[in-house]
């Protein structure tokens, strides 16, 4: 029964992602096949986000493996210490213990932490403005510079909100 509903769950997901990128792929062809011009400044534009933010989640890879390495470092230091706690009571060296071995490892943990919570929480808010921002320079250099009128962008527009709503579907599903 269990392994039914997880089958069932997976497939479900699965299915709905297949969906999502086949939908957002359409409307992305839409876009180029009616305003092709457009459509490459926005996949070029999308393209440069996308390898920003890729790198960025390299970084966030990084610090993560390495939270977890201290953790578990420091799980092994709590056990030696939980092993060893009497000799070291016994020999007056548990504090010198910690400060020298226990201690660094937690603020090195400590300061990953605060540069992973920044990271995230960039990542977090600048992602719309800068997808926003892209979207506006393609609006002016096709409006402004190209002197085009913007009735032929608003179907390219819808076209485009749509895939990146079903491409963003697809990434959270």
């Amino acid at each position: 029964q269990e392994q039914i509903s997880k089958s069932l769950t997976g497939f479900n997901a699965f299915t709905t992602l297949v969906s999502n990128l086949v939908l957002g792929s359409l409307f992305i062809t839409f876009v180029f096949i009616s305003y092709p011009e457009f459509g490459l400044w926005v996949v070029c534009a999308g393209a440069i986000l996308v390898i920003g933010f890729k790198q960025m989640n390299k970084k966030v890879k990084k610090l993560s493996h390495e939270v977890v390495l201290a953790n578990s470092q420091i799980s092994d230091l709590t056990l030696q210490l939980l092993r060893n706690s009497r000799y070291l009571k016994a020999t007056g060296v548990m504090s010198q213990f910690c400060r020298q071995q226990v201690f660094p490892i937690i603020e090195g943990v400590k300061s990953k932490q605060i540069i992973l919570g920044n990271l995230s929480a960039f990542t977090v808010s600048a992602r719309e403005p800068l997808a926003l921002l892209f979207l506006l320079s393609a609006i002016l250099v096709q409006t402004v510079i190209l002197q085009e009128t913007v009735e032929v962008l608003l179907l390219s527009l819808i076209f485009l909100y749509r895939a990146v709503n079903m491409l963003w579907m697809a990434q959270n599903n």
